[in-house]
This record gives structure tokens, C-alpha cells and sequence, in this order.
């Protein structure tokens, strides 16, 4: 059963769609040229400088600063958590196959879950506001018995982002609606910009917080999970207020999971792109849910340090992504991704290439810089490369391949990462020679597949 709150805030929700705003005016004024004097049309499916569609343009933009709340605290704090609950290694990639797991079972019913909720619109409200409840369970983690903490974290820091990932697929459909295609990369850069400023400065706030608490950190923590509930709230409330100007696009439901490889036989370009998500992060979690480890434990780095890391290579993307988006528009996200993918396949080698703190910091600047482009064009390669009635099946899709990339990739990582011979200073450190390898390979033999013209330019 949904919690009271759920409930409470779908029912408060006003759905607004497109209808003519009337103003008082005489025939004389309507008689003028001014369109500002005019009733609002309903836009039609390419009118993109309707005022209606710039408005919720903008709304988007401003909840990117909401939104990257809950995601700058999973980013930056649920790592540093769980492993104060006590986590090891093998938790750790279990956490990240779990969480990648919660995803392919949210991409699976999220199609049909926007049909069945009346539109992409109500889906994004209730999944933001759906994700927020995560959050209250991970808020109570501390206060449980030894026993049973991490394996309770666990489970809810895996459903933080994947419950609000259900709505990722009509959001994306809405926001090809919002805006062209022609603007779209640097609106996305944009957007990202504005995440990464709240993302830097929660995480700065947040680690000089959390180690001047000392034994108290659980109070930090508790703090911090409750901030990202009460945004998940305020996103949803934000989205509530923008119009969807398709309200009733009819979307292509997504085929039963026996049948899912169905879905590119009429897009050969879009499955080749998916065969590469699908080695690549396979590659990226061979060796993902181990940094975190290597950060805190083998190089003895303190929250500040930590979180300080991660905020230096924030703010490389945040300088890079403008500069992506713009070149994305011009020469198309297959450039994008051909530059970036080349230079992120190196990165556990050069992320390890020197084991000392001040190394770390010099690696996440340079990696920063090319995970910005990356990280853009992946998503906006899927949305111009079918068709709207099948976008939201599409981006689920991917997210779907994604996520069966990144769990296979940890499991695999989980039983062998006790086992692998210690090449280097550090055992961590053999498994992410091999993810560099495997992420090289991944790059060379597929990235050149899937290169031609966007079907939606």
C-alpha cells in the first residue's frame, strides 16, 4: 500500500494541458496584431516558440537545481554511509547489482505504467514523488540493529534513483516536446551546469559537515537523506505546474521481456548503439563499485577528501559541458561520443597510475573534462534516433541495457575481486587494469558501428 503522503500529493496535483487563456479586452484590441492580445492556441507538434513550451522549458531548468539534490546526496554520501554501517567489498558491488537490477525491473513496467497512469506527465509526478520514500527508510537505517544495517541499506539506497527512474522515459518524451532538436544539446548542457553547481556545493557543505561531527555522523547523514526527501517532493510539485503539449500522444507499449530484442530490428543504427551501452558498462561496473574503497580504505582519504574529489571533477564538467553541448548541436552526439569514449576507456588506468591523494584530485579534473560530453550525448543519441510515439519505450530501453550491463559487470566483479592476483600496490587496483581493458575493446570494436545520420534531426 502507498504511503498517505503519496496519495495526498497525487490527489493535490493540478494537471494542467494546453487551453486558451482569455483576456479582457475590446474588439479593437482583438482586432490588432498583437499576439500577446490573442486567445493561446494549442501548439502543434514542431511549435516550439509557443510561450506555453519555453515556459516549461524554463520550469525544467529550475528544477534541475531541485532535483540534483537526491542525486548529489546518493552520489557523494551513500557510498561514505554504507561503508560506515560496515560494508565490504563484496557489498559494495552487491549494492551496485542490486540497484541496476531495481532498474531493468523499473524500465520493464514504465511504459506501461505511463499508460496505465493517464500520460507521461502524471507518470514523472508519481515516480518523483514515489522516490522520495526510499529516503525516509534510509533516514532510520542508523537506528537499527547491527545485524540487519547494511543489508537494510542496501536495499534502500538501490531504490533512491531507481524508483524516480521510472519516470525517466516519458520525461525524456516531454522534454523532446519542449525543446528542438537543434537547441536540445545546449539546453541539456545547460541543465547539467545547473546540477552540477547544487551537486559542488552540497558536497562541500555536506563533508566539512559530516567530519566535524565526529562520532555523531549519523546524525550528518540523517540530515542529508533528509534533505533529498524533502526535494524529491518539491520536484514533483515543480513538474506538476508545466503542461505537457501532447497530452494525448499514444505511445508505443514496450513488448514482453522474451521479446525485448524485437525492438531494433527497425533501427539497426539504435541497436548497435545499445549492443555498445551494453559492453561498455558491463566494463565501467567491473571496477566501479570500487573506487569508493580504494579512496577511503587503501588511501586513507577523509570525508572532505572524499567528497572533495568528486566535487573537482564536477566542476571540470561543469566548465566542459556548455562546450559539449555546442558541439553536440553542430557535429552531431556521434562525434560527441566517438572523442569522449576514446578518452573514458583510459580512465581506471590513469585514475590509478599514481596511488597518492593529491593524484586523485589531478585524475578526476582530466576525467571530468571528457565525462562531461559522455555523459550528455548518450541519453539526447537515443532521443534523436526514433520516432515520438516510440521515445519513451526507447529511453526505457536503454536504461534496460544499461542496467543489464552495470549488474552483470558487478557480480562478476563481486566474485572475483577476492580472487585476482595484486599486480600493484593494491588488490582493487588488478581489477581496474581489466576494466580498462575490457572498456578499450567495448570501444574499438563498436563505437565505429553505429556511426550515420540522427533519424531525428
Amino acid at each position: 500500500m502507498a504511503p498517505p503522503v503519496l496519495w495526498a500529493g497525487i490527489s493535490c496535483v493540478r494537471f494542467q494541458e494546453y487551453t486558451p487563456k482569455m483576456t479582457t479586452q475590446t474588439p479593437a484590441d482583438n482586432a490588432g496584431t498583437s499576439p500577446a492580445l490573442k486567445p493561446t492556441a494549442p501548439p502543434s507538434a514542431t511549435d516550439y516558440d509557443h510561450p506555453a513550451r519555453k515556459e516549461g522549458a524554463r520550469a525544467f531548468l529550475v528544477e534541475s537545481a531541485v532535483g540534483s539534490t537526491p542525486v548529489s546526496v546518493h552520489g557523494q554520501f551513500t557510498h561514505p554511509f554504507i561503508i560506515k554501517m560496515g560494508a565490504t567489498s563484496s557489498h559494495m558491488a552487491l549494492l551496485a547489482a542490486m540497484s541496476e537490477a531495481f532498474s531493468i525491473a523499473s524500465q520493464l513496467v514504465a511504459p506501461w505504467l505511463t499508460r496505465a497512469t493517464g500520460g507521461r506527465k502524471r507518470m514523472v509526478v508519481v515516480s518523483t514523488l514515489a522516490a522520495a520514500v526510499p529516503w525516509a527508510g534510509l533516514i532510520a537505517v542508523p537506528f537499527l540493529p547491527d545485524g540487519i544495517r547494511v543489508w537494510a541499506a542496501l536495499i534502500m539506497i538501490s531504490l533512491t534513483l531507481t524508483v524516480a527512474l521510472i519516470g525517466d522515459a516519458p520525461w525524456g518524451s516531454w522534454v523532446s516536446d519542449l525543446v528542438p532538436p537543434g537547441r536540445r544539446g545546449r539546453w541539456m548542457g545547460r541543465r547539467g551546469t545547473i546540477a552540477l553547481v547544487v551537486y559542488v556545493g552540497i558536497g562541500l557543505v555536506g563533508a566539512f559537515t559530516l567530519d566535524g561531527l565526529g562520532e555523531a555522523v549519523k546524525w550528518g547523514f540523517a540530515v542529508a537523506f533528509a534533505a533529498a526527501l524533502v526535494a524529491r517532493v518539491a520536484s514533483a510539485f515543480i513538474f506538476s505546474r508545466v503542461a505537457d503539449p501532447r497530452p494525448d500522444l499514444k505511445m508505443t507499449p514496450m513488448p514482453p521481456p522474451w521479446k525485448l530484442a524485437t525492438m531494433v530490428k527497425g533501427n539497426p543504427r539504435l541497436g548497435r548503439f545499445y549492443a555498445y551501452m551494453l559492453a561498455i558498462h558491463f566494463a565501467i561496473f567491473f571496477a566501479a563499485p570500487f573506487f569508493g574503497i580504494y579512496m577511503l580504505n587503501d588511501l586513507g582519504m577523509s570525508y572532505t577528501a572524499y567528497v572533495a574529489a568528486g566535487v573537482v571533477n564536477s566542476l571540470a564538467q561543469m566548465v566542459a559541458m556548455q562546450f559539449w553541448g555546442r558541439v553536440a548541436d553542430r557535429k552531431g552526439n556521434y562525434f560527441v561520443l566517438a572523442v569522449c569514449g576514446v578518452t573514458f576507456s583510459l580512465w581506471p588506468i590513469v585514475f590509478i597510475a599514481v596511488p597518492a591523494i593529491w593524484y586523485v584530485f589531478v585524475a578526476n579534473i582530466a576525467m571530468g573534462l571528457a565525462s562531461a560530453g559522455w555523459a550528455l550525448c548518450q541519453y539526447n543519441f537515443v532521443l534523436e534516433n526514433c520516432s515520438d510515439e516510440d521515445r519513451p519505450r526507447s529511453v526505457a530501453f536503454y536504461r534496460i541495457v544499461v542496467s543489464v550491463g552495470s549488474v552483470t559487470g558487478s557480480l562478476v566483479a563481486a566474485i572475483l575481486a577476492p580472487r585476482v592476483p595484486e599486480l600493484l600496490t593494491y588488490q582493487i587496483m588488478t581489477m581496474f587494469i581489466i576494466s580498462s581493458a575490457l572498456r578499450g575493446a567495448a570501444t574499438l570494436a563498436l563505437l565505429p558501428r553505429f556511426r550515420g545520420k540522427a533519424l531525428a534531426a
